[in-house]
């Protein structure tokens, strides 16, 4: 499943292919992890910090944006990032478009039957299987934006995003559906959610529909498609100090502009907002800038590699946190009487165990060259 950007970087592009590869590991052990260690620590302080560090690693109950809420579109973005850069490769390998298909298209339907399996796959009778889900999300992004790549020059792919962008805020607030109100944003009462009610088949997150349902896809696309245009500044000849100034200025005004646009348009992550996206892309890029300024260092590569581990097999760490039950092991080890004469600390040492099994199994797969990602 795993293109990376670059398989043998030269020695100017290695940091940037660490960068991209940590930061994918770093949202991905944020989706898989983060609560789980974050809810290890709070027996051991009830503190308002904590407590506020605790409703940062939850999803927002609704309206809002957390840090948590980074993980699945922040994946989006570095997977447009990475795109962008493999894209460019195989320009300049001169591979004709026609045999990208197959290839591309496989992909996406694998990882659109993983994400229904990771949902319960037919566990449950027709129709109570749940198609939407965010292997999904990634799936349809995925086909989407790597011919969209393919065919449109930065121009045209900056111009999609931003009339995908304004488009969708327009469609949210002006189109009228029956027994809804335009402009709404309330949890059973938008246009998305009446989408979806009609036209998505099976289960739905929200019952009557599904916060990777069919209009959020739009705008999911055209997040990927900002990844493409991120990482195509990873592919020009110019300074690090410029390339550090490009990223910043996007990060600068993403973030205002997304500030900006939620006094009209609420920060919401089941809708995928034109708000909410732009505040990602923001976070995003800053987050990006720092992952890639650790790797210029002498000797940042091998900090990161720990998180480069988790991003070369993040796939491999979604499917597997869904299907093996690690707590269960984790408990084997540091259970019983173990978690009696840690007290306090038995929920971080759980937290902790499971954090080590999987890196462990992770590791193990990079070692022997199996890289497991999108």
């Amino acid at each position: 499943m795993h293109e990376p950007s670059h398989p043998t970087p030269e020695p100017t592009q290695r940091p940037r292919v660490v960068a991209l590869d940590a930061l994918r590991g770093w949202l991905m052990l944020l989706t898989v992890s983060g609560e789980i260690l974050l809810d290890g620590m709070w027996h051991l302080s009830q503190s308002a910090t904590l407590r506020e560090l605790f409703k940062e690693m939850a999803h927002s109950p609704w309206h809002g944006i957390t840090y948590y809420d980074m993980g699945l579109p922040g994946y989006v973005l570095v997977m447009g990032a990475s795109l962008g850069i493999a894209v460019h490769r195989r320009r300049e390998g001169r591979t004709p478009g026609r045999e990208l298909v197959g290839p591309v298209l496989r992909r996406a339907v694998i990882l659109f039957a993983l994400g229904i399996l990771c949902n319960g796959g037919l566990r449950d009778p027709w129709p109570d299987v749940r198609l939407a889900g965010a292997l999904q999300r990634l799936a349809i992004c995925y086909a989407a934006t790597y011919f969209l790549a393919w065919n449109l020059g930065w121009r045209a792919l900056s111009a999609l995003f931003v009339a995908t962008m304004l488009g969708y805020w327009a469609m949210l607030e002006w189109v009228p559906f029956p027994g809804g109100t335009p402009g709404a944003y309330e949890m059973h009462d938008n246009l998305a959610a009446f989408v979806d009610s009609r036209l998505l088949p099976g289960a739905k997150f929200f019952g009557t529909w599904d916060s990777e349902g069919i209009l959020s896809s739009l705008p999911a696309i055209a997040t990927c498609v900002a990844g493409v245009l991120i990482g195509r500044l990873f592919l020009l000849a110019m300074p690090e100090s410029r390339r550090f100034l490009l990223l910043a200025t996007i990060a600068v005004v993403s973030l205002v502009l997304a500030k900006a646009w939620s006094w009209v348009m609420p920060f919401n992550k089941p809708m995928w907002t034109s708000s909410f996206a732009m505040a990602i892309i923001g976070a995003f890029t800053a987050h990006l800038i720092l992952f890639h300024f650790v790797a210029q260092w002498r000797g940042g590569t091998r900090l990161l590699y720990p998180l480069v581990v988790y991003g070369r097999n993040s796939l491999a760490a979604f499917v597997g946190d869904h299907l093996i039950d690690f707590r269960e092991i984790a408990l084997r080890l540091v259970g019983g009487s173990v978690a009696l004469a840690l007290g306090a600390w038995a929920g971080l040492a759980v937290a902790l165990a499971v954090i080590g099994i999987q890196w462990a199994l992770l590791f193990w797969l990079d070692r022997r060259k199996v890289q497991i990602s999108i």
